[in-house]
């Protein structure tokens, strides 16, 4: 199971923010580009970045860091926030991203989706995010009432590849995550799904694992010394 650091940067520097909200945030450094060269020493395969920023606005604001490190770092890399159209898809994929995160435009726009999909599709991903049972978009500043389940079937008869789904509600929180829902999820559809949200112990990677995620993404308990990545990449 892949174990993946996440760096999430906002205002340039490498914060946490708490369920999502933009007022609850800790800054862990104001390098994030030390941070990437750290995790790929410690380990890890692939990093996931996230521009906080185009997240919140719709337009990626922190792309000449993301920039840099693509530049410094070897191994895979995501990349999210702020990527709503087919001209922000092809900068990345000629910084040679390995996977483009669409969250908000995947959940509003079907048509722009599909366009998307015929033109991208192995290296599009879809940030499935949740909150209480509904969707979050727009920086998880916004929900929309679909039905999770049912938009997991939707997006996978589209033709997406790949979720990443997090709980929103467990995000930061370094509480246990929600291993009801992301059984159903997994169930649910047949693509792969990799998990993010409440992870904070190696227990924890286990047990996501036994259900059959992909892999997990994870925040918070790495920059707080809860686990260790080494460990994490050992469990999974």
């Amino acid at each position: 199971m892949q174990i993946i650091p996440a760096i999430d940067i906002l205002e340039g520097k490498v914060v946490r923010l708490r369920q999502g909200n933009f007022s609850q945030r800790r800054i862990y450094s104001d390098d994030p580009l030390s941070y990437a060269k750290y995790w790929q020493k410690e380990g890890a395969k692939m990093l996931h970045l996230v521009d906080l920023d185009g997240a919140k606005t719709g337009n990626m604001k922190n792309l000449s860091i993301i920039k840099k490190i693509l530049n410094e770092i070897t191994i895979p890399i995501q990349v999210g926030g702020g990527v709503n159209d087919e001209s922000t898809i092809i900068k990345l994929l000629n910084l040679n991203v390995a996977r483009i995160i669409l969250g908000t435009v995947a959940m509003t726009n079907e048509v722009m989706l599909k366009n998307l999909l015929a033109k991208f599709k192995s290296k599009i991903i879809i940030g499935f995010d949740v909150r209480k049972e509904k969707i979050a978009v727009r920086g998880w500043q916004e929900n929309i009432k679909d039905d999770v389940l049912s938009r997991a079937k939707s997006l996978e008869r589209l033709g997406v590849g790949r979720l990443i789904y997090t709980d929103i509600t467990k995000d930061g929180t370094l509480s246990t995550p929600n291993f009801k829902s992301i059984k159903k999820l997994v169930m649910a559809i047949k693509i792969p799904v990799i998990v993010s949200g409440g992870i904070s112990t190696v227990m924890d990677v286990k047990k996501i694992k036994k259900i059959g995620a992909e892999g997990v993404i994870i925040g918070k308990a790495l920059y707080e010394g809860k686990i260790n990545l080494k460990e994490a990449i050992n469990a999974g």
